[in-house]
Parts: C-alpha cells; structure tokens; sequence
C-alpha cells in the first residue's frame, strides 16, 4: 500500500459518474451532516453574517461570536448601527480584528444602497469590503438557493482527491478548481451539496482521511491509488 505522501497519480473520473457521486454525497450528508444555528434557517442576514465570521475562523469560535452578533444585531439595519468598539471586541476576541471594520462597512453599505437587503447578486455582493468569490458565491447559494460552486482549501482537497486531479495554485484563485467544482456541482440541490462538501472535508476526507468510512470511496481516485 503507498502512503498519502507516495500518491501522485491523477486518474480522471468520467462526468458520467457524477450523479452517482453527488446522489451518495446528499445521502451521507442528510444523515451524518453537521447541525449550525445559521443552517437552520433560510435567513439572508444571519447566513451573511455567518460566513463574514467563518472566513478563516474555527468553527467553534465563530458559533459564539454568531451568538453574540445576532442577539445585539437581529437584522441587517441595527448592525449598520452597531458600536464599533463593540464589535471590535467580538472579532478581536478571534483574533481577526480588522475584520470588525469591514464588518460594519458592509452592512451600512447594505443598509444604504439595498434597504438591508443581501443582495442578490454576486457582483454587488463583491463591491462590499471582505467578500471575495467563495463568500458570495457561498451567500448566494445558501441564502437565495442559487447554483453556485463554492472552494476554499478544504473543499479544494476533496475534489482534489475524489476526482483526479492537481493544481499548485491556491483554491481560491485557481480557476481549474473552481471549473471543476462549477461541473460537479449538483445544479438541482446546491444547498445540500455545497454544505455536504464542507461537512465531508471537516469530518472525513481531512489532512489524514477516514477513507474508510467515506461514502464516497468506491468512486474517490485517491482511494483506488492509495488502498487498491
């Protein structure tokens, strides 16, 4: 058996397998997918909110900071208001204290430009100070149920592995991640699926992968060069 450090083979899977895959990933993921307050309801500003927070944070820590915005901050109006010392705390707290700033000068952007409304669409969404591809992309698609890929370094390596192929560049700037990603995407669940690849990339396919219990591995191109 080679080891992960030993694999570097990139076999391709046929695009013909993906409803297979994407079938067998909603089906773990209905019943093994992790449970957060922001999931649990269609909410534009508190999914907003969420994935400001969860940008480069552990997500234990962005459920407490979660917690804390949206009780002193229910909707997107009274956080346009927010103190900034206030919610300098929070983010200094995580140790993103810059992210405080563009926190609150997005949502006055909001507040004056779109009534409080999250915008729609992805270029408006990117004009707001700290949101980049995967945040609107993953706002849109969580928030208004719009077909978009999401990456980032977790859900680049999943991909990665399960289909077959490389990339020395960073995911979140890589466009044969986000080509790759955009294909596999299950157009008809995006919800589901986006939260899926996440869900598997935190408990499952991580830096030392569960293969064993990956519900994905009688297809995973890893797998087959790693345990076959």
């Amino acid at each position: 058996m080679k080891s992960a450090n030993e694999w570097t083979a990139v076999p391709q899977i046929d695009s013909k397998y993906y409803p297979e895959l994407r079938a067998a990933l909603r089906i773990w993921w209905r019943e093994q997918g992790r449970s957060f307050p922001w999931r649990a309801q269609n909410n534009p500003y508190t999914i907003f909110l969420a994935e400001v927070i969860l940008q480069k944070t552990q997500v234990a820590k962005a459920e407490r900071a979660y917690y804390e915005l949206v009780t002193a901050y229910p909707t997107m109006i009274a956080l346009a208001q927010a103190s900034f010392s206030h919610l300098e705390g929070i983010f200094t707290w995580l140790g993103l204290r810059k992210r405080a700033r563009f926190l609150l000068s997005a949502a006055q952007q909001i507040a004056e430009r779109h009534q409080g409304v999250v915008p729609r669409e992805q270029k408006l969404l990117k004009q707001l100070p700290g949101i980049g591809d995967y945040t609107a992309n993953a706002i849109l698609c969580f928030a208004y149920q719009q077909p978009l890929p999401i990456v980032d370094t977790p859900i680049a390596r999943v991909l990665k592995r399960l289909l077959g192929f490389q990339s020395a560049r960073s995911p979140w700037e890589d466009p044969i991640a986000w080509r790759i990603a955009g294909e596999f995407l299950d157009v008809e669940h995006p919800v589901e699926h986006n939260y899926a690849l996440l869900d598997l990339a935190a408990l499952i396919c991580v830096e030392n992968p569960k293969c064993s219990i990956c519900p994905l591995k009688s297809w995973c191109s890893y797998y087959k060069t790693i345990h076959l």
